[in-house]
C-alpha cells in the first residue's frame, strides 16, 4: 500500500495540466485518505502535511521569482528599445542640423533630457521589481529555513526576514 501511496502522490506531482494549488489540494487529500485508511500514523501524517506545505510554498515562491525575472527582462528590453530610438532620433537630428552649431547644441540638450526622462521612467519600475525579487528570495529562504526543525527553523527564518527587510531598505 505504501508503494501505491507514493506512486499516487508522484502521479499528482508530475501532472503538468494541474496548477500548483490543485496539486497541493490533491496531494493533501491523498495524504488524508492514506491516514484515514490506516496506511500512516498521525505523526507521519502531520509531518507529511507539513512537508507538503513547505514543498508547495517553495514552488509557489520559485514561480513568482521566475515571473519577476521575466518581467524584469521585459522592462529592460523596453528601456533599451526606447534608448535606441532616442539615439536614432538624435543621430538623425544631428545629420539634419548639419554644421549649425546652435541647432546641434539644442539637439544635444534635448537628447540628454530624453535619456534622463527614460531613466527616470524606468527607475521606479526597476525599484519595484528589485524589491519584489528581494522579498521573494527572502521568503523562499525563510521557508527553507523552516525545514531545520521546530526550534532552529523559526529562529533562522526570523533572521532571514530581518536580513530581507534590510535588503529592501537599501533598494529604496
Amino acid at each position: 500500500k505504501k508503494k501505491y501511496a507514493s506512486k499516487s502522490i508522484s502521479d499528482i506531482d508530475s501532472n503538468s495540466e494541474l496548477g500548483i494549488w490543485e496539486k497541493y489540494e490533491l496531494e493533501k487529500e491523498a495524504l488524508q485518505q492514506f491516514f484515514e485508511e490506516g496506511e500512516m500514523g498521525w505523526e507521519e501524517y502531520e509531518k507529511s502535511v507539513k512537508d507538503l506545505r513547505i514543498k508547495y510554498a517553495q514552488q509557489t515562491i520559485e514561480t513568482i521569482s521566475s515571473t519577476l525575472n521575466t518581467i524584469g527582462n521585459f522592462v529592460s528590453s523596453l528601456r533599451d528599445m526606447e534608448m535606441a530610438q532616442a539615439e536614432a532620433q538624435y543621430q538623425a537630428d544631428l545629420t539634419a542640423a548639419g554644421d549649425n552649431a546652435e541647432a546641434r547644441e539644442q539637439i544635444q540638450e534635448q537628447y540628454e533630457q530624453k535619456k534622463l526622462d527614460i531613466q527616470k521612467k524606468y527607475a521606479n519600475v526597476d525599484m519595484a521589481i528589485n524589491i519584489a525579487k528581494a522579498i521573494a528570495s527572502g521568503a523562499l529562504s525563510a521557508v527553507k529555513a523552516l525545514e531545520l526543525g521546530p526550534v532552529a527553523g523559526p529562529i533562522f527564518a526570523g533572521i532571514i526576514a530581518a536580513t530581507t527587510a534590510a535588503e529592501v531598505a537599501t533598494i529604496v
